[in-house]
């Protein structure tokens, strides 16, 4: 795992190699181990592999070469996982100089790729992965994509193609921002990394703001800087220059459903939950550097620890975390049941109030744009605890509720969507406001499923897993500029990503939705980034058996009914593992991984935060004041308000100083 960056000047002036230098050490927590740096002339106007390699500006400038005309230049910061050795040194290219690529991630299968490509003729000089993916480039294109289990971004540049391509990984465990400024091209894994190079603007995008809002993060390819975007998750760009784009979706996570796999017997289904799941733990566990697994004791993490004890001889590195006087939010009697169990080397880390408010200007620091999670908190601390331990690799459990219908919520939204869809089948869809009401009278929800039956009509029940607020909510919080501007943009993003889950799914259901629009929006621009910039904060890499694609593209080939019964959470995963994990941990309710900030907010933030939202509100309209100041009065400032606001004043104003709060 690493830090990757990048200028390309399609113009054809030269880039700057301080600019670029500078952009990847801003990223330095991401690779601490080695960095690289490579300037390439790149002009379309011949096929000239000419380029110049060096890791400082010191090194460029003395070695006597010229380093002009050269306009493109790829920089990158390495933590070393596979081979240690100078070899894996990046920007690499291949043996004539005319494919480069900088990379980000891990591929598993590497080695058998290899070995593949060996049999056509392709040598290494390495044992990296970064190698293997340049020579399958070379060999298969953009199919080499198929071909890859594992978490990638990368930048390659054809020379013989006067192309750049951007890729991401099928669920977007990596992430990869891009900003087009005339004709030039900047690219990093980080938005930091990127308001690095000069000419950048700090502006909030105001629609990409109404989005987060109801998502806790801004869907893709939006950031919410403007001007900043992302690739998108399973995407690859193709960029020859600004006006000439090709965007592509490369994986399709319904590929494996039809009518036989919708068919499956739970025999057949358990089975294969085990081998895939058992598989993809073993692929993650190659590393030449201590590896270890975070342990809460949930089903999830559990299951981790007990697929790795299979794998090792020696105890599995455990990691958990814990809350000081805080019982209700703590798990550690049970991440101590399995450790115990499995008898692994564990370790624990209490953190208490103070503890997280001396963090957040580092939070809000390497979150670069606000991720309305207070897990972040913790995710951070116990990724601190595992690297002070020597380890550097980390196996996690994200991706396991997305796929095996884990959250309690969601049973509450199939509930809804069969309701609805019963009332609204036999009313033949009456006026929709009427129905709506109607339908929430006979249903006997009273107004308070006004808003859900409303949303059926009009667009969706699900938004995804965790939504603040929706339209009519935002109404009552934003100032009147702002709700001209954001005003029905967000159900679009809902309506445009349903109109691609109907082009897709086959036979679709209400749950094979909601795991498609957590995949697309909160998955990856959530929970997968709280964890890859939490973990790469301390420069550890967080590795995610669950959402193997092999996996995902499985759970996505179940139906509704094969996952769901008797109203349990995770029936079926439940079912395949109960010969693995002991029954009370598997039948224990679902905690969920989260940090006391209602309280800690009331006792020890909120006056603080009372000094920073008066001078925010006064120098800014992004909220209604008085709406905002009701939550302020009540003590009761939602996370992502909260979370907004420092971030602004940090990015966007500049005041590093406004969010310390020690």
């Amino acid at each position: 795992m690493c830090g990757i960056a990048g200028i390309v000047d399609f113009s054809g002036n030269s880039v700057s190699a301080t600019d670029l230098l500078n952009m990847r050490d801003s990223m330095l927590h991401r690779g601490p181990d080695d960095f690289g740096a490579v300037l390439l002339a790149g002009n379309g106007k011949s096929h000239s592999n000419r380029y110049v390699q060096f890791r400082t500006c010191e090194e460029l400038f003395g070695t006597g070469k010229s380093h002009s005309n050269f306009n493109i230049g790829f920089a990158h910061r390495r933590l070393s996982i596979i081979d240690l050795t100078a070899a894996g040194r990046q920007p690499m290219c291949n043996e004539d100089g005319t494919i480069w690529i900088t990379f980000n991630g891990e591929i598993y299968n590497f080695e058998e790729i290899r070995t593949e490509l060996e049999k056509y003729g392709h040598r290494f000089l390495s044992k990296t992965d970064t190698e293997v993916i340049i020579h399958a480039y070379e060999q298969w294109g953009m199919k080499s994509l198929d071909r890859f289990i594992g978490m990638f971004a990368f930048a390659i540049w054809d020379q013989s193609k006067s192309r750049i391509i951007l890729a991401r990984d099928r669920v977007g465990i990596k992430p990869l921002y891009y900003c087009f400024l005339g004709p030039k091209l900047v690219f990093a894994s980080e938005i930091k990394a990127i308001l690095q190079y000069p000419g950048i603007p700090r502006k909030v995008n105001l629609e990409a703001f109404g989005h987060y809002l109801s998502f806790h993060c801004v869907p893709p390819p939006a950031t919410l800087f403007e001007g900043i975007s992302k690739v998108e998750s399973g995407h690859y760009m193709v960029i020859h220059e600004p006006s000439q784009i090709k965007t592509v979706e490369y994986w399709d996570m319904f590929a494996k459903r039809n009518n036989e796999s919708l068919a499956r017997s739970e025999e057949d289904i358990t089975e294969e939950i085990v081998n895939l799941f058992q598989d993809a733990t073993k692929r993650r566990m190659i590393s030449d550097v201590p590896f270890g697994a975070f342990l809460s004791g949930g089903i999830d993490s559990s299951l981790n620890v007990a697929m790795m004890c299979r794998f090792l001889d020696r105890p599995v590195n455990t990691f958990s975390i814990g809350f000081k006087d805080a019982p209700a939010y703590n798990e550690l009697s049970w991440s101590n049941r399995i450790a115990k169990l499995f008898k692994t080397n564990h370790h624990e880390v209490i953190i208490s109030p103070q503890d997280a408010i001396s963090f957040l200007p580092k939070l809000v620091f390497h979150q670069d744009e606000p991720i309305a999670d207070s897990v972040c908190v913790p995710v951070y601390f116990v990724s601190k605890l595992a690297k002070d331990n020597g380890v550097s690799v980390c196996q996690v459990g994200e991706g396991s509720d997305e796929l095996f219908c884990g959250y309690p919520s969601w049973l509450t939204a199939l509930k809804d969507y069969s309701e609805a869809d019963t009332f609204f089948g036999k009313i033949k869809r009456a006026p929709m406001l009427a129905s709506s009401y109607l339908a929430s009278r006979l249903l006997g929800k009273g107004w308070g499923t006004y808003d859900r039956c409303h949303t059926f009509y009009h667009n969706e029940i699900f938004w995804g897993g965790a939504i603040s607020y929706r339209e009519y909510a935002k109404r009552a919080i934003l100032s009147p500029r702002l709700n001209k501007l954001t005003y029905e943009a967000t159900p679009q993003i809902i309506s445009d990503y349903k109109d691609r889950f109907n082009n897709r799914c086959f036979l679709p259901d209400p749950l094979a939705w909601m795991t498609y629009i957590d995949l697309k929006i909160r998955l990856p621009e959530l929970l997968l980034m709280r964890l890859d910039k939490l973990n790469m904060a301390v420069s550890l890499e967080g590795r995610v058996p669950f959402l193997d694609h092999r996996l995902v593209e499985f759970a996505l080939s179940l139906s509704q009914k094969s996952k769901i019964k008797t109203n349990e959470t995770k029936y079926i995963l439940k079912q395949a593992i109960k010969d693995i994990l002991p029954p009370d941990i598997i039948n224990r309710p679902k905690q969920g991984f989260q940090l006391p900030v209602n309280e800690w907010y009331e006792d020890h933030m909120h006056k603080h935060f009372i000094r920073v939202a008066d001078s925010f509100l006064k120098d800014t309209d992004y909220f209604n004041a008085t709406a905002l100041t009701r939550y302020i009065n009540r003590k009761q400032v939602p996370w992502i308000i909260i979370n907004f606001i420092y971030w602004h004043r940090m990015w966007i104003e500049g005041d590093m100083e406004a969010v310390d709060m020690v």
